[in-house]
């Protein structure tokens, strides 16, 4: 669909926090997760792994806890990738509010 294409073209020229927020919307939108296909998934990890060097402890959280819902997204995640992500949430730990902790902890519940 229009959606699922819209973020495939987009997804080279999203900033941290725009791809957890894209994550965690097309989570929440049941239509827009079924539109997405391996080659938009796959674009979204990838912008995904090429920006999260830069995620505050928010966008650790919030990309943590919608990859771990979505077992589509999360597949497409190179084990590269799953590790620079681990890494980031390791050293934005202590700069996580109460938020950040509880959606970090919900996400491997």
């Amino acid at each position: 669909g229009a959606l699922a294409n819209a973020v495939k073209r987009s997804a080279p020229e999203l900033e941290s926090n725009h791809v957890s927020m894209t994550l965690n919307a097309i989570g929440k939108m049941e239509p827009a997760a079924a539109e997405m296909h391996k080659i938009h998934w796959a674009a979204l990890a990838q912008a995904t792994e090429g920006v999260t060097s830069q995620m505050n402890a928010q966008a650790v959280a919030m990309t943590l806890n919608a990859l771990c819902r979505m077992e589509h997204a999360a597949s497409q995640m190179s084990p590269t990738g799953w590790h620079i992500l681990a890494q980031q949430a390791e050293a934005v730990t202590l700069k996580m509010n109460a938020l950040d902790v509880a959606m970090t902890l919900n996400a491997f519940a």
